[in-house]
């Protein structure tokens, strides 16, 4: 899997974040391509649910696609609710039946977010410097 943020902005209604999805089988192509208006930073398989992937976006936000729908994330957080700076860090925790997605960013700002309502994280803490 590779994401991809168009620094330039050089193609006027392109995607800024595209996620390609690269088989084995394939390699003259990416078998999945996923797109979204901000640069995607870091990405993750869900390991408990094979056909999401999460994206941390260069916005703040996270982004949730399904490999089973088309190119467009299914589910995203609130901007008013994410990072304020990009995601370069997410990870899926827990168990199959009890998994949070935890994304960092360098807002110094740790989110742990849940599927099952992904408007806003249900934890949210920030990382300080002890030595400032």
């Amino acid at each position: 899997m590779a994401s991809y943020y168009n620094v330039r902005g050089d193609a006027i209604g392109q995607p800024n974040g595209v996620v390609h999805l690269w088989s084995l089988n394939m390699e003259q192509r990416p078998e999945f391509t996923f797109t979204c208006q901000s640069g995607v930073m870091s990405t993750a398989f869900n390991k408990f649910d094979n056909n999401l992937i999460i994206g941390g976006t260069y916005s703040g936000q996270i982004m949730v696609w399904d490999l089973r729908m088309k190119q467009s994330p299914v589910q995203r957080s609130l901007i008013s609710e994410s990072h304020s700076h990009p995601v370069y860090s997410l990870n899926v925790i827990g168990s199959q039946h009890a998994n949070n997605i935890v994304s960092a960013s360098n807002d110094g700002k740790i989110c742990v977010w849940s599927l099952n309502m992904f408007t806003s994280p249900h934890i949210s803490f920030e990382v300080r410097n002890r030595f400032s």
